[in-house]
């Protein structure tokens, strides 16, 4: 009895850390100065494995793409090695709080913010 009873504990803690583990970064945020023009900045992300990668494309989305280097996710944030098809590079830190995305560029070797914004507040919508 109390092996099955130690059993069933432990199945119901491994259901509880695996849930605790689900992927926050897997979705699609968006930014937009101009809807209606299509002007705007959107991240999707995907997370498998405790790493994050993906894109980050915009002012009319998916003029251009930059490229989110898969990198390891630490607590509700990642620091990530980004380039984009210009040949511009930069690391940016992305924080996830509630149904919000918090893009802040920490280093870019570009000129201007043509291509990636510096900072910018992303809402969920997928």
């Amino acid at each position: 009895m109390k092996k099955i009873a130690l059993m069933i504990c432990g199945l119901l803690i491994f259901a509880n850390v695996a849930s605790a583990q689900k992927s926050k970064f897997t979705g699609k945020w968006e930014y937009w100065w101009n809807k209606e023009a299509s002007k705007g900045f959107v991240v999707e992300l995907k997370e498998k494995n405790g790493k994050v990668s993906g894109t980050g494309s915009g002012f009319i989305p998916h003029l251009y793409d930059a490229e989110i280097k898969p990198t390891k996710v630490i607590g509700n944030s990642f620091t990530a090695k980004i380039a984009d098809d210009w040949g511009y590079t930069g690391t940016v830190k992305i924080t996830i709080s509630g149904n919000k995305l918090y893009w802040r560029v920490l280093k870019s070797k570009r000129k201007g913010s043509f291509t990636f914004p510096d900072k910018l507040d992303l809402k969920k919508v997928k």
